[in-house]
């Protein structure tokens, strides 16, 4: 039996790449950002991001300025600690690949 265990509110692959682009480029992304580097419907966006807010990974804030409203996704103080812990879990999960 392994010994990791990988967060799976983190190892579904659109929400890993959401993971990946906040700590790669953000740490807060506009929505509309995300949504068209990943290549993903608005609804389908959202859905993953309720999973990952619900987990306390991410918050979702919503903006007016004068002019323009904007959502902004920023991966929070425990989503990059869970996202730390995962690529360890993945990390002991390929280890026996490479020997």
């Amino acid at each position: 039996m392994a010994k990791y265990s990988l967060d799976k509110r983190i190892h579904e692959p659109v929400r890993l790449a959401i993971m990946v682009q906040l700590v790669a480029e953000g740490p807060q992304l506009r929505f509309t950002h995300l949504r068209d580097i990943l290549r993903l419907t608005q609804g389908n966006l959202a859905s993953h991001l309720r999973v990952l807010e619900a987990a306390g990974f991410v918050s979702v804030e919503k903006r007016q300025a004068l002019a323009d409203a904007a959502t902004y996704v920023r991966i929070t103080g425990t989503g990059h600690a869970a996202f730390a812990t995962y690529l360890e879990a993945l990390n002991e999960a390929l280890l026996p690949l490479s020997t």
